[in-house]
């Protein structure tokens, strides 16, 4: 796990407060994540979606309409470009119903479905670059 200084980030830690049921992944399962994704979309890097050299199509949705597209009752992993912030897992549904505090953590993360074919990049005021594989 990421050196301990996560735990003093104080709006990393209340959005894990508010997620609910988060699970913290490990950096090891975090690097085989994003082997996954690399093998699927391509990436910089910076972790950013390369979405003009990516076969998927992009659409932006706003977190409230995500419901429309995918299950929210499922697991997501959001990984955060700030890489002293261990990646978590939980449930989407907390993810749009806190996705204020989930932007306010950092400025760019992906949100990635736990069986790989949803990806979503953040956006801005409240909507994602969603991929659906």
């Amino acid at each position: 796990m990421k050196s301990s200084k996560w735990q003093h980030n104080n709006l990393f830690m209340e959005c894990v407060q508010k997620l609910n049921e988060v699970e913290m992944i490990s950096d090891e399962q975090c690097k085989l994540i994003i082997g996954k994704i690399s093998a699927m979309i391509s990436l910089y890097s910076s972790g950013h979606i390369n979405w003009s050299d990516t076969k998927y199509k992009k659409n932006r949705i706003a977190y409230s309409q995500l419901g429309n597209y995918v299950d929210t009752l499922k697991d997501y992993y959001i990984i955060w470009d700030n890489y002293d912030l261990p990646a978590i897992k939980c449930k989407l549904q907390y993810i749009i119903n806190n996705s204020d505090d989930v932007e306010a953590v950092s400025f760019s993360y992906l949100i990635i479905s736990e069986n790989f074919n949803v990806i979503m990049e953040s956006e801005k005021f409240g909507y994602l670059n969603v991929c659906i594989i």
